[in-house]
């Protein structure tokens, strides 16, 4: 094994399999960001191909796929790619971009397992029509935020919900650094911003959010509270563009 999974981590496998040992076909796994969700599932989908079964993890970003991909060669479990720019293997492990996958439902054989990271978009449209296309298949969604853009939790869509520890439990064991916040004073309007399969549209938020009055607000907070420290900042960019949805330092 790549290193020791945590106590906590093996008792969430342990939670997760018990439940879709009770015949709950779709189950939705919490836990915190930076609580190790993909160490889970890549400790899990090794289980699952050393029984034989296909298993397909979905994934909706480049970098969530390639981080995916690692984790399971990190757990010795061979991988292929459903993605432009990547040839077609017969592996039974796939880790499969949302959009690529779903153009070729008709060319995949059906796995018995599908995992979804980020399980909150699983509702859109394009995930939906691949959750429909094998309704036989195991399903486990893993996801930090169990509800939809809108607010509105997913009890319609999960059977069954295993909860990890939470960010206070994390930090109190340590797997967490203890944070300080800070956030613009000026009010976002998001009402015009668009959403599609639970994401903000990256150029609407670009347009309302890279303004002066919000970036030039992050600076001075940052000059004031953290100068010459590490802060970690949560932008928006367009795929062309040099800002960044993702944190950035």
């Amino acid at each position: 094994m790549p290193f020791q999974l945590r106590d906590y981590q093996i008792t969430c496998i342990e939670d997760i399999r018990a439940a879709l040992a009770l015949g709950h076909l779709r189950v939705l796994f919490v836990l915190p960001t930076g609580g190790g969700k993909t160490v889970i599932f890549a400790y899990i989908t090794g289980l699952a191909a050393a029984k034989g079964f296909r298993v397909i993890i979905l994934a909706h970003r480049q970098e969530i796929a390639d981080q995916i991909s690692k984790a399971l060669w990190q757990f010795g479990v061979p991988n292929g790619r459903i993605q432009p720019g990547y040839p077609t293997n017969d592996l039974p492990v796939q880790v499969a971009m949302v959009q690529t996958l779903a153009g070729r439902l008709n060319t995949i054989p059906q796995p018995q397992w599908l995992i979804v990271d980020e399980a909150h978009h699983a509702v859109a449209g394009t995930w939906a029509k691949i959750l429909a296309a094998w309704p036989n298949a195991r399903v486990l969604d893993v996801t930090a935020t169990p509800e939809r853009l809108d607010g509105r939790g997913l009890g319609d869509v999960f059977q069954h919900m295993v909860l990890g520890p939470d960010v206070r439990e994390l930090i109190a064991a340590g797997y967490l650094a203890h944070y300080r916040y800070f956030a613009p004073t000026s009010d976002v309007d998001l009402s015009g911003v668009r959403s599609v399969g639970g994401d903000f549209v990256a150029s609407d938020l670009a347009d309302v959010l890279d303004t002066a009055a919000i970036t030039g607000d992050v600076v001075r907070h940052y000059l004031s509270h953290l100068v010459g420290r590490t802060g970690i900042a949560f932008c928006a960019m367009t795929r062309s563009g040099s800002r960044s949805s993702r944190p950035t330092g």
